[in-house]
């Protein structure tokens, strides 16, 4: 009997034994514990991936909307308008030029010239006119003081002899592009109105524009017609 106890003691045993799970070994213990620390590594490395994409996404969109919404940024000082009468007539002097770019003078003359056309109902002398009674005055060396310019012809003198009422003259201090991120388009001049008649300036203005760069892509002369449409249009509010 007591064999048989001692038999099945063993036998019990020895399948509990069995049965059992052995104890983890220290190097396989350590093996785990560097798997789920790499694991945890690269989790957050990814997490960091998809954040930066996002912000990198989120600020290319909001520059491309930025430049695709922004407008023109422009400052206008002006005296009051003048009152016209109907069909007054006026001549636009060649504006002197203050930028390194040679035709932005003549380019900004032919834009008044071409804006007093189209927004009023004053007579404008054609530029042929005034170009040849302006090189004449300057090649026999009779022009007076200039009213306000820097040129030698006066626009009272110039006035006249056109026999106008007004001239029109100015300068132009910037025509180019502003070099940057943008490459920004940018203008700035001034205007002055004489009256022929007392010799004296009866309105003024000066303005600067700076137009859109990179995908709205405005061009030099396109945001200096708008810029002497506007100052033609404070200019002369009471004569359309």
């Amino acid at each position: 009997m007591k064999q048989r106890c001692h038999s099945a003691t063993r036998r019990i045993r020895q399948t509990v034994s069995a049965a059992a799970v052995p104890p983890l070994s220290v190097s396989r213990s350590n093996s785990i514990s560097r798997t789920g620390k790499d694991s945890t590594m690269k989790n957050q490395q990814t997490r960091w991936r998809h954040t930066l994409v996002r912000g990198l996404v989120c600020a290319m969109l909001g520059l491309l909307v930025a430049a695709c919404t922004t407008g023109d940024r422009q400052i206008i000082t002006a005296s009051t308008p003048v009152s016209f009468t109907q069909g007054a007539s006026i001549a636009v002097m060649p504006f002197d030029n203050l930028t390194n770019s040679e035709e932005a003078g003549q380019v900004a003359s032919y834009l008044a010239v071409s804006a007093l056309r189209a927004n009023t109902n004053l007579a404008v002398q054609p530029e042929s006119n005034v170009a040849q009674t302006y090189d004449s005055l300057n090649a026999e060396g009779t022009a007076t003081a200039a009213v306000g310019t820097h040129t030698a012809v006066s626009a009272r003198q110039l006035g006249e002899i056109l026999g106008v009422q007004y001239v029109l003259t100015g300068s132009v201090s910037e025509y180019g592009y502003q070099y940057g991120l943008r490459e920004e388009p940018s203008v700035s001049m001034n205007m002055r109105l004489v009256d022929i008649g007392t010799g004296t300036v009866i309105w003024s203005a000066s303005s600067g524009i700076v137009g859109q760069g990179t995908f709205a892509r405005d061009s030099v002369s396109i945001i200096a017609q708008r810029l002497v449409n506007q100052m033609v249009e404070n200019m002369t509010r009471t004569a359309k």
